[in-house]
């Protein structure tokens, strides 16, 4: 939502850098978006300031009118930071500079994901598939496309980059860890850098994902997200927050 409002706000400019703190979770309603232009530059980058807020009382109605609109009764959800170029400007090409620079691929590998049911509770709505074969090196790879996405009914565009960057699972080594790990795990922060979107339509969006380390209940994470001709669309920072496992409570004898 927090890129559709600056898609809106700067219709002829496209966006180069998304980084987002979640401070609460968000409610299934009516929410307030505000836009504010921190700084633009001579080299044609803008920088914007999104907060997503929502009414102290999940079930407040929409409202009639901005001049309803009061800030104190309104919690502030998501905030975000967006860096905009303008659609002329021209990027460089790209390196992904690690041991293994192998690209994902779509094979006999990869299996549908258990995120589908596990988060979404609707395999209908997102299709994800996983290739574990990395992931006791801390790598995972995942496809990921919307169910209409070759009839044309629904396209792969920059917000489904954001949407799926987001989605993606854990590595085995800290998912299955017992002592160390136990889902859910929630994003705290995540910041994605953008390529120009290609010519051709996106049909299914192949993703790389990195788990670097987990200190103090912190994964830290780098993502690369593909398309199904292996131009790279994006390259994501995770920053996320695990459950760790506690050890049980004696019961004091009385």
């Amino acid at each position: 939502m927090a890129m559709d409002a600056i898609l809106r706000y700067t219709p002829d400019r496209r966006i180069v850098a998304v980084n987002s703190f979640f401070f609460k979770p968000g409610n299934a309603g009516p929410c307030i978006v505000e836009v504010k232009e921190l700084k633009s530059s001579e080299r044609n980058f803008c920088v914007a300031q999104v907060v997503l807020k929502q009414h102290q009382q999940p079930q407040q109605q929409l409202l009639s009118s901005i001049d309803d609109y009061n800030p104190s009764l309104y919690t502030a959800k998501l905030h975000t930071i967006i860096t905009t170029a303008s659609s002329s400007y021209d990027s460089a090409s790209f390196h992904i500079m690690n041991n293994d620079p192998a690209s994902p691929v779509f094979d006999n590998n990869m299996q549908p994901s258990p995120i589908m049911e596990l988060f979404l509770r609707a395999s209908d709505v997102i299709t994800i598939y996983e290739n574990h074969e990395r992931s006791y090196e801390g790598e995972v790879w995942h496809a990921l496309e919307w169910p209409h996405t070759s009839d044309g009914q629904q396209l792969i565009d920059i917000k489904s980059l954001a949407c799926f960057a987001d989605l993606l699972n854990i590595t085995k080594p800290y998912a299955q860890h017992n002592e160390l790990v136990r889902l859910p795990r929630m994003t705290l922060q995540m910041e994605i850098k953008f390529r120009p979107l290609p010519v051709n339509p996106i049909q299914r969006v192949l993703a790389k994902v990195i788990m670097s380390d987990l200190i103090d209940g912190f994964i830290n994470g780098d993502v690369w997200l593909f398309d199904q001709n292996g131009y790279l669309l994006a390259n994501v920072r995770h920053q996320m927050a695990v459950e760790t496992a506690q050890p049980a409570k004696k019961k004091a004898n009385l």
